[in-house]
């Protein structure tokens, strides 16, 4: 069931932490990729009684399959496809300039003594901080207000992704909530409505826009934050980068989030592709009755259940894409994928992300360090992305 499978993102989330609250999470992708896939194949065996081994074979072949795709997509590729360099769309190309900036913003918050010094470089030295909430609690996320100091009605919040214990307790918040005419994660929403909210205290009568960015956790909350002002009126607009898949598409709020929050997914970043449709496509189903729900997720469960049964009600009552376990990132997502031009060489090239890219976890070594901060940086900023060709017609 959905339920179960969030259940099992939960709990998966948690296999990948510190089981220690007094300090930070470990990171996920900071996991050798080998030590992830043995530790999710025990887990799984333990909690569905059975042989982990099994499993663990399964991931083994899939991976070593994509290696030797993506392999042989490196040495061939540009031969292969016809190109001879990496390239844009130009949907993209009117929004280069700030996705550089927000990645450079982004190492801010996460490192709260280059933020409070301002000891940055290139980019960062044309920003001055002006608040910063470095602690996070539950529903509440770390974040920072800037204002690039040529253009002071242009207000900057960033929003800090998952690193410490309560921010897992607000990722574990998975029961879907109303937004709008659709529905999204409720622990993000919740943290979206505080940034909203903290960043009204920030605009002025001189403001004339609001720039959402955010990382993972953060960036569910920054694009849903954008939404929200943008609904009551407010000029905003969102940079969010390796963001969940948190969003179930409804009409009205997914042609808002398209129009205003530009979305990047670095290659095989695994978090924006983990949802309900792809836990299950990747981890046998087997056995997952034993898990154990509250009698919440039970209820819940069940009307999953019976929306399925009914899809014309569930369309009517905006539920469709729950009861479907249908979930996307939310904004307009982007894709940087690796151009190899030499064996030293490489560019990125960047593309609009279809449908079937966002439901199909990419399951190679890469999967985890996709999604660091550091990696997303070093893919827009130290390959000088601006610097990539506009892509002609045929190509994108």
């Amino acid at each position: 069931s959905a339920m179960a499978s969030n259940l099992f993102v939960i709990l998966l989330l948690l296999l990948c932490s510190s089981p220690s609250s007094s300090s930070p999470p470990q990171g996920y992708e900071e996991l050798p990729f080998q030590h992830f896939i043995s530790m999710l194949s025990s887990f799984w065996g333990n909690l569905t009684s059975r042989d982990g081994s099994v499993l663990m074979a399964r991931l083994t072949v899939m991976a070593g399959a994509e290696e030797a795709k993506r392999s042989l997509k490196a040495t061939l590729g540009s031969s292969f496809m016809g190109k001879k360099q990496a390239c844009m769309p130009s949907s993209f190309r009117a929004h280069v300039n700030r996705v550089e900036a927000a990645a450079s913003l982004l190492q801010l918050v996460y490192d709260p003594n280059k933020a409070r010094g301002m000891q940055g470089f290139g980019i960062l030295q044309a920003f001055q901080l002006e608040h910063g909430e470095w602690e996070s609690s539950m529903y509440k996320p770390a974040y920072l207000v800037l204002r690039n100091v040529e253009d002071r009605k242009r207000v900057w919040v960033v929003v800090r992704g998952t690193n410490s214990v309560d921010d897992l307790f607000t990722n574990m918040e998975t029961e879907p909530a109303k937004f709008m005419d659709g529905h999204v994660h409720k622990g993000i929403l919740l943290s979206s409505k505080f940034i909203a909210e903290q960043v009204k205290q920030h605009i002025t009568r001189d403001t004339k826009e609001v720039v959402l960015v955010g990382h993972s956790l953060g960036g569910g909350a920054a694009a849903f934050a954008t939404a929200i002002l943008r609904n009551e009126g407010y000029e905003a607009s969102g940079i969010v980068f390796g963001c969940p898949s948190c969003f179930y598409p409804a009409t009205f709020a997914e042609e808002l989030l398209n129009r205003h929050v530009v979305s990047v997914i670095l290659d095989a970043d695994v978090i924006p592709r983990l949802n309900n449709n792809t836990v299950f496509a990747l981890i046998p189903a087997e056995g997952m009755e034993n898990l154990l729900l509250s009698t919440k997720d039970l209820l819940l469960d069940g009307l999953l259940g019976s929306l399925r049964k009914n899809k014309p009600f569930a369309r009517a009552v905006g539920l469709d894409k729950v009861a479907t376990g249908e979930q996307l990132p939310p904004g307009r997502n982007f894709i940087l994928e690796p151009f190899k031009l030499s064996s030293t060489e490489v560019e990125w090239n960047v593309r609009e992300a279809q449908y079937e890219d966002l439901n199909k976890i990419v399951l190679c070594s890469s999967m985890l360090s996709d999604h660091n901060v550091a990696s997303y940086l070093d893919a827009v900023i130290k390959s000088q992305l601006r610097h990539t060709r506009s892509c002609r017609r045929f190509e994108l």
